[in-house]
């Protein structure tokens, strides 16, 4: 009697672990890309928290922006991985982006998510030193997604300075819908 496995049962089961990897290799895909979403809602909406704590623990007026800045006003603007969002003691944004990263009291890089789309409605206000809630009232938003289609938004709150995650036309990776 011999060991081992035929041709035909080797066959047979590589068919086999095929038509499952074929199965299995979509739903692998929403996982990760949910995953990544999911990160990057918390790593901002973290980023945004954070800043009301620093301003008040500071006792100082913070400024917020998002970078590369672009002027109040102006259209949304997309960028693809070459972004930051940055918390500093000046209005003042230095020229370069690496000068902008160094005169920072905190700095998030958008490196980390090149993959992803990211827009912003550019009001990026100051915070006050009292509560650390955004000066003037206006909501800051954020829009992001990997697939053009299913988009979050973090929003935060110019009255109150909630921070708010939602998915953008409906319930999206587990947050509600906008």
């Amino acid at each position: 009697m011999e060991r081992g496995f035929s041709l035909i049962e080797l066959m047979i089961t590589i068919v086999v672990m095929t038509i499952l990897l074929a199965v299995v290799a979509p739903s692998m895909g929403y996982f990760n890309e949910k995953a990544k979403m999911q990160r990057l809602a918390n790593e901002l909406s973290g980023f945004l928290i954070q800043a009301r704590s620093e301003a008040v623990m500071q006792n100082k007026t913070l400024y917020l922006s998002f970078l590369p800045n672009t002027p109040l006003g102006s259209a949304p603007t997309t960028y693809d991985g070459k972004w930051g969002l940055a918390l500093r003691a000046s209005s003042a944004i230095p020229g370069s982006l690496a000068a902008q990263q160094n005169n920072a009291e905190m700095y998030l890089s958008g490196m980390a998510f090149k993959n992803m789309t990211i827009s912003t409605n550019n009001h990026w206000p100051a915070l006050d030193s009292v509560n650390g809630r955004p000066e003037g009232g206006s909501n800051s938003e954020v829009t992001f997604s990997i697939d053009t289609e299913k988009k979050l938004k973090i929003i935060q709150e110019g009255i109150s300075g909630r921070v708010n995650i939602c998915g953008v036309g409906g319930d999206l990776y587990g947050y509600p819908g906008c």
